[in-house]
């Protein structure tokens, strides 16, 4: 791996660095900050130099309790874009990890709620969640929708495809066709449960015919590598 930088005295945003704390799971290095605020925060310094990180989260909080001029600050689009920047710049919040702490960030345009409704308010609805078409990709006007909770669980990262009688689809839809919980299916697949048997106790009898009856009528065959990532 390339060799440590040292980032020991250095200002970023309003972190000064103190020294090197750690490495985390991935081997990168992990630094021991203090912010203006007096508060002290541990680090990535790839998000350090990225820019990604730059306070404690203080500079997030002090943003969100700023007088807005757009008057939508309690509004549920307002909420979706503070939690969109909550969960890529902010260290403390519970989701970071799942985004910011994956390098995943948010459109220099999109720093601007003003910006970010204009490009995204007229298809708004409460019911529904921002997602990304490139799960690994930043917040964007080219990567985001607006999508129902179904089609977001459909585009996780973590989501499984199972080939099984002629067909292939993620776990999602397979739970769904079956009267089943897609996190039941994993669990019994991790198990080491054969397909057939992961797939066909406890499953809506209508559906199972209506699958042997299909493509596959000599019965349901196992795909050798039913489970994989999409």
């Amino acid at each position: 791996m390339p060799p440590r930088l040292e980032l020991a005295g250095m200002r970023f945003g309003r972190l000064i660095v103190l020294e090197v704390h750690d490495q985390d799971a991935g081997r990168a290095y992990r630094w021991k900050c203090r912010c203006d605020c007096g508060a002290e925060a541990i680090v990535r310094g790839g998000h350090l130099k990225a820019g990604v990180t730059q306070s404690c989260g203080c500079g997030i909080r002090e943003a969100a309790s700023r007088p807005r001029t757009h008057g939508q600050a309690h509004t549920p689009l307002y909420k979706r874009w503070r939690a969109m920047i909550e969960r890529t710049r902010n260290p403390n919040a519970s989701e970071y990890h799942n985004y910011g702490g994956r390098g995943i960030k948010v459109c220099d345009q999109w720093q601007s709620f003003e910006a970010f409704a204009a490009d995204m308010g007229a298809t708004f609805d409460e019911v529904l969640t921002l997602e990304r078409r490139n799960v690994n990709g930043d917040y964007s006007p080219e990567n985001c929708y607006w999508a129902t909770t179904k089609q977001q669980t459909r585009n996780r990262r973590n989501n499984h495809v199972i080939e099984w009688s002629g067909r292939r689809m993620v776990v999602t839809d397979w739970a769904e066709l079956l009267g089943l919980k897609p996190n039941t299916l994993i669990y019994r697949l991790r198990r080491g449960w054969q397909l057939e048997r992961a797939l066909t106790t406890g499953a809506n009898p209508e559906a199972l015919l209506a699958l042997a009856n299909g493509p596959t009528s000599g019965g349901p065959v196992a795909s050798g590598n039913y489970l994989t990532r999409e």
